[in-house]
């Protein structure tokens, strides 16, 4: 929680759990959520007097809050908790909205009717826009780059440019609107009305295409679109409603604690961090600012293994490469995760030996994870080989099987005859390789290992000896390697 005493926020130790990397963008989420688990935590920052809106950037981990007594934004830094910039605004300032995709911050100045642009890389104001009477809440949509205003005496909404810091349009609310939020993946604007409601606007359109009640008096609203799920304050009834963004109902009602005797704690303000589903509420009355944890994102994953090579004999060792990859290339705002942990491997109890029985992921790619084993069978036959990735705080987990068919020798050798028959080599060199390989046959056949080994050299000297005249040198290195493979398997 962030506890605020006129000029002090007190903040709850937080916990950013997973990478704050997600400007929202233009993507397609698989996953499975859970919104059930909120908790508040405290601990305390001290700000401007009067704190009102706040709003998050995912992709700077970055807190900012409008102090509208003393006309200024405080930036807090979310992974210390720490103020470490305070930028004057315009009059009253009331709320504010980050565009992540171009780390620009838009402050809503009640007392001035305008909103004050910020560039979020300098902390310095580069535009003034005017828009219409008392603008009171401000939400912008990073894949449009548009910007919308509730001016709550003109009972309008107005559209800003993002690209040219202008007013595009006007949209008629009725009398006292508060607070707007837009899911950028689905182009749906929340408007909140005292009512009280919710009204879901068609962002293509600029019609309203559902009305949602939700507690007494609501005022803020975010949104996460990584799980479309949003967030209402509910000022009177001091509480917020959680709403399923593709149902449009609320499944969940969260108690904001803190407040003083006999009177309630006033949640005014709620932004959200996408990436960690961690929830700031304002709260006027109480003068602080209740950090709300949910469960965090998590990606789907895909695990691979595959043999290499295909087949392996009694004996030697082979090797598996692994791979776990997001479901997703990319994770909301375009962003890639790689996926880190470990990946446990079993041969469902056939009695082999891996070289270790659980191996750390190596990065392969920015989507990508990966690793190497090296596997021994014990006995002959098709097996299959598990791997199972453990996953990360970001990343669920996943498995992956793989067929490995182990030969014994004499199945090898048999192989490899058919092998050679099949190069149409010259019918004496065919006959006399073939002659020895059958002769190796013959010695495992007959359990005699030592004389099989020989005949196998035998094999390969005569192959190295025709190697670039009666028999191509690419040939030739299979034929050498699969005889080789046979003898290392003999023990």
């Amino acid at each position: 929680m962030i506890t605020l005493n006129s000029t002090c926020i007190t903040i709850n130790a937080l916990d950013w759990v997973g990478v704050l990397a997600v400007a929202v963008m233009a993507i397609a989420i698989v996953g499975f959520f859970h919104h059930d688990a909120y908790a508040e935590t405290f601990l305390s920052i001290t700000v401007g007097g009067n704190p009102f809106g706040l709003a998050v950037d995912p992709l700077t981990n970055t807190i900012y809050v409008a102090n509208s007594y003393d006309n200024t934004v405080s930036v807090i830094n979310g992974t210390t908790n720490t103020v470490t910039s305070t930028i004057d605004v315009g009059s009253s300032p009331v709320d504010v909205a980050v565009n992540p995709s171009t780390n620009t911050i838009y402050v809503a100045n009640f007392g001035s009717n305008t909103i004050s642009v910020i560039n979020g890389a300098t902390n310095t104001v580069t535009s003034t826009i005017a828009v219409e009477s008392l603008p009171v809440f401000v939400s912008a949509n990073p894949l449009t780059n548009t910007i919308y205003v509730a001016n709550q005496y003109s009972g309008t909404i107005s559209v800003i440019n993002g690209a040219t810091n202008t007013v595009t349009s006007t949209i008629a609310r009725g009398p006292f609107p508060e607070g707007v939020g837009v899911n950028p993946l689905t182009n749906t604007i929340y408007a909140v009305n005292l009512g009280p409601t919710v009204s879901v606007i068609n962002g293509a359109t600029n019609t309203v295409t559902s009305t949602i009640t939700v507690g007494s008096s609501p005022t803020g609203v975010a949104v996460n679109p990584s799980i479309n799920t949003i967030y209402v304050a509910n000022f009177d009834s001091n509480t917020v409603s959680v709403i399923n963004g593709a149902t449009n109902t609320v499944t969940s009602t969260i108690t904001i604690g803190g407040g003083l005797t006999g009177i309630g704690s006033g949640p005014l303000e709620v932004a959200v961090n996408p990436s960690t589903n961690t929830i700031y509420v304002t709260n006027y009355y109480a003068g602080k600012v209740s950090v709300i944890s949910g469960s965090a994102f998590q990606y789907p994953t895909n695990t691979g293994i595959t043999p290499n090579p295909s087949y392996v004999i009694i004996g030697n060792s082979i090797t598996f490469d692994a791979i776990v990859s997001n479901g997703d290339a990319a994770g909301p705002g375009g962003s890639v995760y790689t996926p880190t942990g470990a990946v446990t491997f079993s041969d469902g109890e056939t009695g082999g030996t891996f070289g270790s029985s659980t191996y750390t992921l190596a990065a392969t790619t920015l989507d990508k994870s990966g690793c190497t084993i090296s596997y021994t069978p014990s006995k002959a036959g098709p097996f299959t080989i598990t791997a199972t990735y453990s996953g990360d705080t970001t990343h669920n987990t996943s498995t992956g099987t793989s067929t490995l068919i182990v030969l014994t020798p004499g199945e090898a050798t048999q192989n490899l005859i058919n092998t050679a028959n099949n190069m149409n080599l010259k019918s004496g060199e065919a006959n006399s390789l073939d002659a020895k390989l059958q002769a190796a046959m013959n010695s495992l056949n007959s359990n005699d290992s030592t004389l099989a080994k020989n005949h196998l050299n035998a094999f390969i000297n005569e192959v190295n000896a025709q190697t670039g005249k009666g028999i191509a040198q690419a040939l030739a290195a299979e034929l050498i390697l699969g005889a080789q493979n046979i003898i290392n398997s003999l023990h």
